[in-house]
């Protein structure tokens, strides 16, 4: 058998071969890629008409006497909020005031309960709401549950219950904060700014308002493609409390409003500590202890400051920062004599 061998015309017509090739095939490329670029444009119109198409037949649907269900209601509106905004889960000042609002619960409740008992007391408070079919008018007056609504709630009970993981900015699990917010629902000392309203009015109101948020954290993205991250789970048990004037949540907060609000507690400390004070001698006294950070009285006067709110913001190495800065710049003249009376 002869063998093949690559000779200077054999390789020139390979060169040839290839080039030709290459000549054939570059309009099948460019086919291929205008096909996908259509395609592409086409599906998002697709998308948009659809849209469109929606909008347009509940409008007449609505024009011609009809109701939507609730349920769709509800979605159609929380679908149109997530095209209209960005998702608060990515807001940094939403996710700041979240921050501040947790240490707020935990300086008021203490640490979270470890067990389970607390999740028992949730259900059980769930079964007790009256339960209607799906499709049903809710009644003004009531606490209610469709059915499809229980079943979300419950869901998302276990959910929180199981997952493991930490809040980025509190070191909290969901079944912790979870059972810091249900502590604030059950608090019998916060109470309602309007007198008509009475304490275990109040308290039911909290936690119906908590469970309402886990159903919308269980459908957040519709019932068929899935519930909300965990960042927007947490912010949204957080955010439970948020409709009661008692508690004196933030919404929105950013580091320069909380560094302000940081420095004027500084100051207002200080003014109190030095109204105290019986006469000038006094005052140069601890104004000089202050401005040095080693010493106790420095130490024992900042241990307020220890858990404050901002720190949750700003962190614990600036909020230290602030208080030396603060107390550093303490001048007996200008500063202290302002409270001699």
């Amino acid at each position: 058998m002869p063998v093949a061998v690559n000779t200077p015309g054999n390789i020139q017509r390979m060169s040839k071969f290839k080039k030709a090739r290459d000549i054939l095939l570059a309009p099948v490329r460019w086919l291929v890629i205008g096909l996908a670029v259509v395609l592409l444009i086409a599906f998002i119109v697709f998308v948009i008409a659809l849209i469109l198409v929606a909008q347009a037949l509940g409008k007449l649907y609505l024009l011609a006497g009809g109701k939507l269900p609730e349920w769709l209601e509800q979605r159609t509106e929380a679908f149109m909020e997530a095209v209209r905004v960005p998702q608060t889960t990515h807001d940094t000042n939403v996710n700041d005031a979240i921050n501040i609002n947790v240490q707020k619960l935990k300086e008021n409740y203490g640490e979270p309960d470890v067990d389970d008992k607390f999740i028992e007391e949730i259900k059980g408070f769930i079964d007790q709401l009256e339960c209607i079919a799906n499709g049903t008018q809710k009644a003004v007056d009531k606490d209610q549950l469709t059915e499809d609504e229980k079943k979300h709630a419950l869901k998302c009970l276990e959910r929180i219950k199981n997952n493991p993981d930490t809040h980025s900015g509190s070191g909290l699990t969901l079944k912790q904060v979870l059972n810091l917010v249900w502590k604030a629902c059950k608090d019998e000392n916060k109470k309602s700014a309007d007198d008509n309203i009475d304490i275990n009015t109040r308290i039911s109101q909290r936690k119906y308002q908590l469970v309402k948020h886990l159903v919308e954290s269980q459908t957040e993205y519709g019932v068929l493609v899935g519930s909300a991250c965990f960042t927007g789970t947490f912010n949204s048990i957080v955010s439970s409390l948020y409709t009661f004037e008692e508690f004196f949540f933030l919404q929105r907060a950013d580091k320069a409003t909380v560094k302000q609000e940081f420095e004027n507690d500084l100051q207002k400390k200080g003014e109190e500590l030095f109204n105290r004070l019986s006469n000038d001698k006094e005052k140069k006294e601890v104004a000089e202890a202050l401005s040095n950070p080693s010493t106790n009285f420095f130490i024992s006067f900042i241990e307020s400051f220890k858990n404050h709110s901002a720190r949750a913001v700003l962190g614990d190495k600036r909020c230290d920062e602030l208080i030396k800065e603060h107390f550093g710049n303490l001048q007996y003249k200008p500063t202290i004599s302002c409270f001699i009376k």
